[in-house]
């Protein structure tokens, strides 16, 4: 009888383990971490009310406070559909740390709808983080206050190492926050794209050594974004490719970029900033620029200087107190102090040290406002209105010898233009921001020439200005240098074994070796037998079983690659092949010897796929109503609520493929949970398309509408497009490959 009570007691016991959480290293129970909680602390120490920052993530109420002690956290957290605030020390963030330990995002906040309430996370260092977007923290379709955080040693192998944002929901603001040492393949630091429904604002930061693979060192700007930048501090930030600091994307306008210092930042084109079109109603004024390379500005195809884009942009030496001991604060004699432009109208009120903005009659340039908190003697300085801006370009016009026109638009608006004597003219705004100068509209229909070598049968028209600065690039260094009869270049034929050898000669600075050939098919007085000798002996490259080396013989890419890759004693060993990256090389033993080459290549730029050859696995939630082409006998009102319903269903962690089987309306897809496979574009319905193709690996839509009905629709897995390993590689792939790959530091 004794047994049998131990057998009732234990069932107790253990159905109790479920029901509140204990810490058996603490000994203690977390019976404070209610669901619907107003309030929640954490504490390293196992002394909070929950025991990790997830717990308190998933209990806290929307509006809530989680409060998080000092200490280290190795967490990846993760926000749906819910707002609070989670503060860790804001005096001292370097205190309290979240350690993604090298897995996936930091913090991942999705799903968090317009007008809901506070999302603010503040006072916290986080470090470690990796993800293909957004590795520090990842804002999809939400939104968030980021303030007084430190982020460092983040890598995102997509976009924004350090925090990205895309779809935001409603205002996303990072304010008062260090971000250094991160680094992506666009957006070092920071990436925003498509904010339609939300504003962006990144002021009085310092951002400083973080790194592109691609373009935008510090922040990369996508289509249809329009943030502003106010009061950073941004410092030896470095873009392999397009600025160093800010690239704006040619569908992005309506910039704001005010009252920031650049310093010492670096690019291939646009050392601080660079602007891939036209910018109609951009300001970017009142900046310092100095030590930045390429002119500091590269807009539409031209290096501009900072003056040429706003009157009040200085280049000048900041004085910053200790630039190599990280220390960017304003000296006292610094020429930055009361000259910036007054932004307390769009908040703008303190600085990365919190003192009051403005302190003397204006605004200090950069994260830092030097001196005392002097702003009860403060005299207002009134923003410059339309009107005042309008005579400041009706000036700028007349000191440049023109002579003010209006024009009228087809929409019956007018508008101002400034007429040149030589009969150019440009729109007044334009030409004061600089994207317009004297003779460019006797130009439009002329195409401009670009530098892209001077080999006969190379013409920039059919090269994009990447492609010929690689061409340019390589004759200059002899490592391309045309048929020795009639110069030619050549670029779309597929370089052969021999060519292969004299390339990797020229480029890694390898010695000729006049020794006798050691092939049969290789010549002494062949003008590739050196370069082969030369190869062969420094461990490059071999010959065939029989004794030939076969010259003439094409490389394909993945043999190209790995040529490449070895000469230049690229460590491969941390590439990650587990998983199918392109739609033709499968995860098998036959694709084992290449994979580490393909994927260091692309992931790094170095190789690019054929256009429009991206591949995704979806999966998706079809319901029709009365007249769909999937029918259904309910109308589409209740077809939105049952979708909508469904949606809600899923954002609150319900199983997808479950759903699928439970609601879907596509008559073959109900058993396999939704699944349609993988598929390119073109083959879907356009809505349908632009939704998948628009979300990332593991997102969900929201609510799309074609013909067939509403769906939702569940991105499984994504290909990147076809590779063809196995074609031969062109000469103007081999180029590219080497231009990119010694921009990258090899």
């Amino acid at each position: 009888m004794q047994n049998k009570k131990v057998w009732l007691i234990l069932p107790v016991f253990l159905a109790s383990l479920f029901l509140t959480k204990v810490d058996f290293a603490y000994g203690q129970e977390f019976a404070a971490c209610i669901n619907g909680s107003s309030v929640l602390t954490v504490n390293a120490d196992g002394s909070g009310d929950c025991e990790t920052i997830q717990d308190a993530i998933d209990n806290i109420a929307n509006g809530g406070l989680i409060s998080v002690g000092d200490g280290t956290y190795q967490e990846n957290l993760v926000v749906l559909s819910k707002y609070f605030t989670l503060r860790g020390n804001v005096l001292d963030p370097s205190t309290v740390t979240i350690d993604a330990n090298y897995l996936v995002s930091g913090i991942d906040i999705r799903s968090i709808p317009t007008d809901s309430g506070d999302m603010v996370i503040e006072g916290f260092n986080i470090i470690n983080g990796r993800g293909t977007n957004g590795a520090g923290v990842y804002i999809y379709d939400a939104y968030a206050n980021i303030s007084s955080c430190i982020f460092s040693l983040n890598d995102a192998t997509g976009s924004g190492g350090a925090i990205m944002a895309q779809y935001p929901s409603d205002e996303v603001t990072i304010e008062k926050s260090e971000i250094y040492s991160n680094v992506a393949t666009t957006g070092g630091a920071i990436y925003v794209g498509y904010t339609q429904n939300g504003t962006f604002t990144i002021k009085n930061n310092v951002i400083y050594d973080n790194s592109s693979r691609d373009s935008g060192g510090a922040i990369y700007v996508g289509d249809n974004s329009s943030p502003a930048v106010y009061n950073n501090t941004f410092v030896r930030n470095d873009a392999a490719n397009h600025g160093g600091v800010i690239y704006i994307s040619a569908g992005s306008g309506n910039l704001n970029v005010i009252n920031n210092v650049f310093y010492s930042n670096s690019a291939s084109e646009g050392g601080a900033i660079y602007l891939d079109s036209y910018l109609f109603e951009s300001i970017i004024d009142h900046n310092s620029f100095y030590l930045n390379n390429d002119n500091d500005f590269y807009i539409h195809s031209s290096s501009k200087e900072a003056s040429q884009v706003g009157i009040n942009n200085m280049t000048i030496d900041p004085l910053l107190t200790a630039v190599d001991s990280d220390d960017f604060t304003l000296t006292a004699d610094s020429l930055l102090i009361d000259t910036g432009d007054d932004l307390r109208l769009v908040d703008v009120d303190d600085d990365y040290d919190e003192k009051s903005r403005p302190i003397g009659s204006a605004f200090d340039i950069g994260a830092y406002e030097y001196g005392e908190d002097t702003s009860d003697d403060f005299v207002s300085v009134d923003e410059d209105t339309e009107e005042e801006q309008l005579l400041i370009e009706q000036s700028f016009c007349t000191d440049g010898s023109g002579v003010i026109e209006e024009r009228t638009y087809d929409s019956g608006e007018t508008y101002s233009v400034c007429v040149f004597t030589d009969s150019s003219e440009c729109e007044l705004d334009l030409y004061y921001a600089g994207f317009c100068a004297i003779g460019d509209s006797l130009l439009e229909d002329q195409p401009v020439e670009i530098a892209c070598g001077n080999f006969p049968d190379v013409s920039s028209a059919d090269f994009t200005a990447e492609e010929c600065a690689a061409i340019t690039w390589a004759q200059d260094e002899e490592i391309f240098t045309g048929n020795d009869e009639t110069g030619e270049l050549k670029p779309s034929d597929e370089i052969n074994r021999a060519e292969t050898t004299k390339v990797l000669v020229e480029t890694f600075g390898f010695e000729l070796v006049y020794d006798s050939s050691t092939y049969t098919d290789v010549l002494d007085d062949s003008w590739y037998g050196p370069y082969i000798m030369s190869a062969t002996e420094n461990g490059i490259v071999e010959g065939y079983t029989d004794g030939s080396f076969k010259p003439e013989s094409t490389v394909n890419k993945v043999e190209m690659l790995k040529i490449l890759l070895e000469t230049a004693d690229i460590d491969l060993s941390e590439v990650d092949t587990s998983e199918q990256v392109f739609t033709d090389v499968p995860v098998d033993e036959y694709t084992l010897w290449y994979r580490p080459y393909a994927y260091f290549a692309y992931q790094n730029g170095l190789v690019d796929l054929e256009d429009d050859s991206e591949q995704i696995r979806a999966s998706h939630i079809l319901v029709g109503w009365d007249e769909s082409e999937i029918n259904s006998d309910r109308t589409k009102e209740e077809a939105y609520a049952l979708i909508s319903d469904i949606l809600d269903q899923i954002n609150s962690g319900e199983d997808f493929a479950e759903l699928a089987t439970m609601y879907s309306e596509d008559p073959g897809l109900t058993a396999s949970g939704g699944d349609l496979g993988y598929f390119g574009k073109g083959i879907m319905v356009p809505e349908f398309e632009d939704a998948a193709f628009a979300i990332g690996e593991g997102e969900v839509s929201g609510i799309v509408e074609t013909e067939f009905g509403y769906h939702i629709i569940k991105v499984t897995d994504r290909l990147e497009g076809t590779l063809n390993p196995h074609d031969g590689m062109l000469r103007k792939d081999v180029i590219l490959a080497l231009y990119r790959l010694q921009a990258l530091g090899y």
